[in-house]
């Protein structure tokens, strides 16, 4: 219930202050729309993500990178859209996975859990929760691949950013790749 009263003061506040603005700098084209619908006129220019140098810079793991059925997923499960996206990856995907690959695992990596997705998690074969993280270059390292099914919104798009930085093979929705310039088969699967 705080979340939902907490979204509609933020829309209000959208709703009352973008509109004066000069210029709006946006993360994603799929906000510009959001913001167009709800009736905000205003000028919009996409901005580049804003990440810090060390993120690109391979971590020293001693876990050599290998191609094998290491798949790694990272984001706020908190957020509704990447809850939905993890959701909809485990339903969809990861039994066809499981089936053809029994040996592979599934990192899922949010600094929050809920009940209902914990017991969710904990049924499922190959499945592997991590809380918090010092330095995600090493979580990184320690995968093959990484999925990012978020469905909307742009706060968590940075760390797809960091996977292709870390050289890992990515699977992602367009929303999660929205304003970075990245071409479908050519940069993301």
């Amino acid at each position: 219930i705080r979340d939902q009263v907490a979204a509609v003061a933020f829309a209000r506040y959208e709703l009352r202050y973008l509109p004066t603005a000069d210029v709006v700098h946006m993360f994603s084209a799929n906000d510009v729309d959001y913001l167009c619908n709800k009736g905000v006129d205003a000028v919009f220019r996409l901005a580049n993500l804003p990440l810090e140098d060390k993120w690109f810079q391979r971590s020293h793991s001693p876990v050599p990178r290998s191609f094998g059925r290491r798949i790694l997923a990272s984001g706020d499960l908190s957020f509704p859209w990447y809850f939905a996206g993890i959701s909809r990856f485990l339903d969809i995907v990861w039994s066809r996975v499981c089936e053809k690959y029994p040996d592979a695992t599934l990192t899922i990596q949010s600094t929050s859990l809920n009940p209902e997705m914990e017991a969710r998690l904990k049924s499922l074969p190959g499945v592997h929760f991590v809380g918090k993280v010092d330095d995600y270059r090493e979580l990184f390292a320690e995968h093959d691949y990484f999925v990012h099914p978020l469905l909307a919104g742009t706060g968590q798009k940075n760390r797809l950013a960091i996977a292709m930085a870390q050289g890992l093979c990515c699977f992602a929705t367009d929303a999660a790749v929205s304003g970075m310039g990245l071409r479908p088969y050519e940069h993301y699967i």
